[in-house]
């Protein structure tokens, strides 16, 4: 199925009522209806294809008909996800068109954060449980005073493969139930050198300048990349160097690139080409599968492997959060259950765009609606994305609290020389525990002062953003 025909199969759910509204016109000799003030919104959703005049018409469509016209003097408007900086930097103005809901990428959250709303409050009044969405992820957007954010998907990360090179190798393929042994052995076998092309048996969430999303891995291995503060480093311990020792001969032998794969292609572009044997993606990964794999690769869906301690995969955490210092908190937080906690939004999101859902309750409608709009995965095994979400292991970033960046930042040298074989991760570990804690310590004496001054950051608009915020 082309781009254009998911697009397309979206527009031909939606357009017909708009086609029809747009013709109408007012009768000749009709009275003249009363001026009425309309209050301007802006708000981000998360559309995971190219932002262009199809999306933007589609998105404006969905959001006519099912919030401005039930919220009469409103004007909803919506606007491409992204740019935390920018959004950041619109509130402080106390710039009109600031988004009321922000959505950005997992890793811009620790930026967005000090203009997000806490979200607890607000689940409590209105009896919502946070158990609709995944639980894996929430930990990603929960700081120690509360929620700041909810998924805008949940992207759990299984394996697309190639089952033409298991066919030319003669291997069976992979058994669903597979561990992590199995898979090293089978990820190896995959690997080759041919007419001066390597082939990597995978692709991996595990590289040095995106080192959080790993999270899931050390937790396999019964470690962590932090404690429950978010204070401090733990990937000294017993499990997390279990992980590292099994994954890193793997990347030394070429077996594993990372999750960005090879340069220049995305996974199943590398996949077409003969560059990776499998390969894991993010929130597009499905749509990708069926654009560029179609039918002309034989191809299917695996689980994460099985750890040694617990299952685990990587999830795909860009988040939804709701702008406090929009003056009509109680339309924002309307706007906000619309984008982020509604059915309709994620059934319009799936049909346009074959997205994942935000809500774990929709998961059986989503894999109804992809087979219907994408036949050919039809025999695919892809409700391995809905198990992760499901069961609870897709497990996201996770951020220090006081420099998360700069903590993240420290690690890189030590990464980097381990992914290069220049450094042992019974080494390298440790050296990066003593870097992050040291980060983390000084932050915190140094945001402890900031409170004790109790300086803040005005806005033009009366707000006022304290500077001991962790993450600015």
């Amino acid at each position: 199925m082309t781009r254009r025909k998911v697009i397309a199969g979206a527009a031909a759910v939606a357009a017909g009522p708009a086609l029809a509204a747009c013709a109408s016109t007012t009768a000749k000799g009709a009275a003249p209806q009363p001026a009425q003030t309309v209050e301007t919104i802006y708000f981000q959703i998360n559309w995971q294809q190219s932002w262009n005049q199809t999306a933007i018409a589609l998105c404006q469509h969905h959001t006519d008909q099912n919030f401005n016209s039930t919220h009469k003097g409103v004007r909803a408007i919506p606007l491409k996800w992204g740019n935390a900086q920018g959004v950041l930097a619109q509130v402080l103005a106390g710039d009109k068109a600031a988004p009321v809901v922000v959505s950005s990428c997992c890793s811009d959250f620790p930026v967005a954060q000090p203009m997000l709303a806490p979200l607890d409050p607000l689940l409590r009044q209105y009896n919502i449980n946070s158990s609709v969405w995944s639980q894996g992820q929430l930990v990603t957007y929960q700081m120690p005073d509360g929620l700041y954010g909810v998924p805008a998907y949940t992207a759990c990360q299984p394996l697309i493969y190639d089952q033409g090179v298991f066919d030319e190798l003669g291997l069976a393929y992979p058994d669903p139930a597979w561990t992590y042994s199995d898979a090293a052995q089978i990820w190896t076998q995959l690997t080759a050198d041919k007419n001066g092309v390597h082939r990597y048996g995978t692709t991996f969430q595990f590289y040095p300048n995106n080192f959080d999303g790993s999270v899931f891995l050390h937790k396999g291995f019964g470690g962590a990349l932090m404690d429950s503060t978010k204070t401090k480093c733990l990937l000294g311990e017993p499990g997390s160097l279990a992980a590292a020792n099994w994954i890193y001969p793997l990347i030394w032998e070429k077996v594993l690139i990372n999750r960005g794969g090879v340069p220049g292609m995305n996974g199943a572009t590398a996949v077409s080409r003969g560059r990776v044997a499998m390969y894991q993606s993010a929130g597009n990964m499905l749509y990708e599968a069926v654009t560029v794999l179609g039918s002309a690769v034989k191809w299917d869906v695996l689980p994460m492997p099985a750890w040694p301690v617990t299952r685990g995969t990587n999830v795909q955490v860009d988040y939804y959060g709701m702008n406090r210092y929009y003056p009509n908190q109680d339309l924002a937080w309307e706007l906000f259950q619309f984008v982020a906690a509604g059915e309709a939004t994620n059934r319009f999101l799936i049909q346009s765009t074959l997205s994942f859902p935000n809500l774990t309750s929709m998961w059986p409608e989503w894999e109804t609606i992809v087979r219907a709009a994408a036949p050919l995965t039809a025999n695919k095994h892809i409700e391995y994305w809905a198990e992760a979400a499901t069961q609870g292991y897709g497990y996201g970033h996770e951020f220090f609290l006081y420099a998360p960046n700069q903590a993240l930042n420290a690690m890189v040298p030590y990464l980097q020389q381990m992914w290069n074989h220049q450094m042992d991760p019974n080494e390298g570990y440790p050296l990066i525990v003593k870097a992050v804690n040291g980060v983390e310590t000084q932050a915190a004496v140094e945001s402890g002062q900031r409170a004790t001054a109790s300086k803040l950051f005005p806005t033009t608009n009366g707000a006022q953003i304290a500077v001991v915020t962790p993450g600015l």
